[in-house]
């Protein structure tokens, strides 16, 4: 090598820390020996986790030493320049450089490499020798340049360590990298180090591994215990499910059976039964016009010169005899003998000359029977006065009478004529009414009209045609129809005006059977 022998500071956070626990290792070793080496190549990593322990290794990088060897290779601090093999007193000490990092699910991993620690010894206990040839000399930077004759006086006379201080230096850091582990072991608890005994480290994981299998065991059997009793419970309970659901069935199909069976019966029955009414009512027919034919209309019907008389003209007179006379004797002598079903009175005018015809209808009404479907009433092309409206709606009230048509009538007071409609719709048997061709010409009418129906009790059929006058609008506006079974609004002149009246009229009536709005300006 080129220039005199002289120490360098050796470089590097690696070699101070490394210098520093050797300084601590062995006391005997003098700091100058320590801190300045001449020529000699500075140790390499393995040497430095050999002395300093696994926690300096941590903070050692690759860069560093590969950094390191560059450094060597440019300073002259690598193998002889000469070519020499080296000495015996280059006393080689291998080590293992142990790592730990964890990964990125938190398992630790561990990674070796071994290197070699190169360290020149002379001979004798604790000699140190100085350099014998030129002095090492500084240029202007501070690089130390030596001569070629340097190198191997410096082999032979510098910093000569004896065999018994390394070997003291060496067992020390050993025993003190052992103790460091040791204690780092029982801190950090799950990481990788030098166990103190591994013969009890692995006797001890044995234990606690076996302990932890016996436990795992234990809690698996345990586990399959409950599982086999919950299995068996569920077949248990299954079991009972399914034969519950056969008796289900079973119990099902016989009452099902039965039920046919009395389906079946009841029809019959309800055969049986209308075959007998049947036969009753051909009967009753029978006695009822044997017994007519003695009966006789217990008032007197006037000739038709009478009417004539009175100012009738003969087709009044024809319709008088055919449709008030003729058929209030049917309808009284029907009533009288409780066969009657329809009662028929039309074609009349109001006269003082025919209230006693009046009245046998109105007594004969007593005779209606309370029972069954009752009786329909037909007041067609008749002239009512208060009176006489009067007692017919009482009649309607209180008898069995579930129909009722008022057709082109003559009312002598509409708002009275409405009111008292008013209050035969209170009747229970009431179911249908009927109001054709009565034209209702005030808005107050028709007012009077839809609260008369909106508290009707039982009627579900309305027939209102050819009443319009323009204000029958108000029906679909005041009345409830949700129950109605059968509205017929025909002819009176209803419009929607972009209203929803007749819509949610049907949207709101689940019962609606017939719904009849012909002839109208929808």
């Amino acid at each position: 090598m080129n220039g005199d022998l002289n120490t360098k500071p050796l470089q590097g956070e690696l070699w101070r820390k490394f210098m520093g626990r050797a300084q601590n290792c062995s006391p005997d070793l003098p700091p100058d020996a320590i801190h300045t080496i001449p020529a000699c190549p500075p140790p390499s990593p393995g040497s430095l986790q050999e002395c300093v322990g696994d926690t300096a290794m941590k903070k050692v990088s690759w860069a560093d030493v590969v950094a390191g060897k560059r450094a060597d290779s440019r300073n002259g601090l690598g193998s002889s320049s000469t070519g020499e093999p080296p000495t015996r007193s280059q006393q080689s000490v291998s080590s293992v450089m142990v790592s730990r990092r964890r990964d990125a699910e938190g398992r630790a991993l561990v990674s070796s490499s071994s290197s070699r620690l190169i360290s020149r010894q002379g001979h004798g206990p604790g000699a140190v020798g100085t350099c014998t040839g030129a002095e090492r000399k500084h240029d202007a930077h501070g690089r130390g340049k030596r001569g070629r004759g340097e190198d191997e006086g410096c082999r032979r006379t510098a910093i000569a360590v004896s065999e018994e201080t390394h070997r003291s230096v060496v067992k020390g850091t050993s025993e003190m990298s052992l103790e460091y582990a040791g204690k780092r072991q029982r801190v950090d608890g799950d990481g990788f180090a030098g166990a103190v005994d591994p013969a009890k480290t692995s006797a001890t994981s044995s234990a606690d591994l076996e302990s932890m299998m016996k436990q795992a065991l234990g809690r698996i059997d345990s586990l399959e215990r409950r599982h086999e009793e919950m299995k068996t419970s569920m077949g248990r309970e299954n079991r009972a499910l399914r034969e519950g659901i056969c008796r289900l069935t079973e119990d099902n199909k016989a009452s099902q059976a039965s039920m046919e069976r009395q389906i079946e019966d009841l029809r019959d029955d309800i055969e049986t039964l209308k075959s007998k009414n049947k036969a009753l009512k051909w009967s009753l027919e029978r006695l009822a016009s044997k017994v007519q034919e003695d009966w006789e209309y217990p008032v007197a019907i006037q000739p038709d010169e009478y009417w004539q008389n009175k100012g009738y003209e003969d087709e009044a007179i024809e319709y008088l005899k055919e449709g008030f006379f003729e058929e209030l004797k049917e309808a009284v002598s029907q009533l009288e003998h409780g066969v009657c079903e329809i009662v028929t009175v039309c074609f009349v005018h109001h006269d003082e000359d025919l209230m006693p015809h009046w009245n046998v209808l109105f007594r004969s009404f007593e005779h209606i029977n309370p029972y069954g479907e009752g009786v329909a009433l037909y007041l067609r092309s008749i002239e009512l006065n208060e009176e006489m409206m009067r007692q017919i709606c009482n009649h309607i009230r209180y008898r069995n009478i579930s129909r009722v048509e008022f057709r082109d009538n003559a009312f002598a007071n509409m708002r009275d004529a409405i009111s008292e409609l008013g209050k035969s719709l209170k009747s229970r048997k009431l179911k249908s009414l009927e109001w054709l061709q009565n034209r209702i010409e005030s808005t107050e009418d028709m007012n009077l009209f839809t609260r008369v129906l909106t508290h009707s009790n039982a009627v579900d059929k309305l027939t209102f045609t050819s009443n319009g006058n323009g204000n029958a609008q108000a029906l679909l506006a005041g009345v409830d129809f949700s129950r109605y079974k059968v509205l017929n609004l025909f002819g009176n002149d209803l419009r929607t005006n972009g209203q929803t009246d007749i819509s949610d009229l049907i949207a709101i009536n689940s019962p609606l059977e017939e719904l009849d709005l012909y002839y109208n300006r929808l």
